[in-house]
């Protein structure tokens, strides 16, 4: 709890969006042994391409760093100003 005695004042406001997504085949093959964490690269790499306005500059080092939807949700950078997880140079990602 914090001074306003509330746990919304203490965690702010959290949004959770749950997707659910259908794949189909077109055909045969092997998938790999760790298909999420592929799918999660494919879809990394895929919005990055789409989105990124500095292609070959690193994310933490990027001015459009805490806009970018891929930082955002891949690299997430800690808010500028903030005083929690002063420490690190990244968040915990929102999407896992």
């Amino acid at each position: 709890m914090n001074d306003t005695g509330t746990l919304e004042g203490l965690l702010g406001r959290i949004t959770i969006l749950r997707l659910e997504v259908v794949f189909r085949a077109t055909c045969q093959g092997r998938l790999p042994a760790f298909l999420g964490s592929s799918l999660r690269g494919a879809l990394g790499l895929s919005l990055r391409r789409v989105t990124c306005v500095l292609k070959d500059q690193a994310c933490d080092s990027c001015m459009m760093g805490h806009r970018c939807p891929y930082a955002y949700l891949f690299e997430t950078p800690r808010p500028p100003g903030s005083i929690r997880l002063r420490g690190q140079r990244t968040i915990p990602h929102p999407m896992i």
